[in-house]
């Protein structure tokens, strides 16, 4: 349906376009305190932010996926034996409940918090399909907040340079999510730039109208 709409709205294209506005958002205040100078806000601020970014990304999923352990344990969700895809991102009920909550501790551990792991999941149970990105995204942050602390106070040509090679090799280790967190990071730079120049020509040209 809509083979050429649905680009727009559905599939990995818009997860990747996700990420790519992740890597922008998360670079847009450092990228800010770096132009003006001011280091002792710009080493504060990538404090701040890597320490709430845990929390931010962690906090509303760990109760949402303790939620579906209990409705997985009490038999409140639906499974299609007939359907293998479905079956697959159902948790598997445990014989007891505490054998149940070690099972979602396993799956919090080694799914959502396993960021050295490419593959999304590798838990025996799934307690939420839809969180797959969530490993990436911190550690794909974790990798952006490192890079704008050691790239961003350079100057353009060899800022851009280190983009360009870490995006190629990112790339070429297939970890295309980090790739498009750290092109967000150079749009970022960029398009704090473009406003400094554009504010700064607007200042001159206030300046000669109002010295004619």
């Amino acid at each position: 349906q809509l083979p050429i709409l649905r680009i727009f709205y559905s599939g990995f294209q818009m997860v990747g376009l996700f990420f790519a506005l992740s890597g922008f958002v998360l670079s847009t205040k450092p990228a800010r305190l770096a132009r003006t100078g001011d280091l002792a806000s710009f080493t504060s601020s990538l404090s701040s932010s890597i320490f709430r970014r845990v929390w931010r990304l962690y906090l509303p999923v760990l109760p949402s996926t303790f939620l579906v352990m209990l409705a997985a344990y009490f038999g409140l969700l639906y499974k299609d034996l007939s359907n293998d895809e479905i079956a697959e991102w159902i948790p598997i009920v445990q014989g007891d409940l505490l054998r149940q909550i070690w099972d979602w501790m396993c799956f919090v551990f080694w799914s959502l918090m396993h960021l050295l792991s490419l593959r999304p999941f590798t838990a025996a149970s799934n307690y939420g399909a839809h969180l797959y990105t969530i490993p990436w995204e911190m550690r794909d942050s974790m990798i952006l907040y490192i890079c704008a602390a050691g790239l961003l106070t350079l100057r353009n040509w060899p800022f851009y340079a280190s983009i360009v090679g870490l995006m190629v090799y990112f790339y070429s280790f297939y970890m295309w999510d980090a790739t498009l967190f750290v092109g967000g990071l150079a749009i970022a730079r960029y398009a704090e730039s473009a406003t400094f120049f554009r504010v700064r020509d607007r200042s001159r040209t206030d300046v000669l109208a109002g010295g004619i």
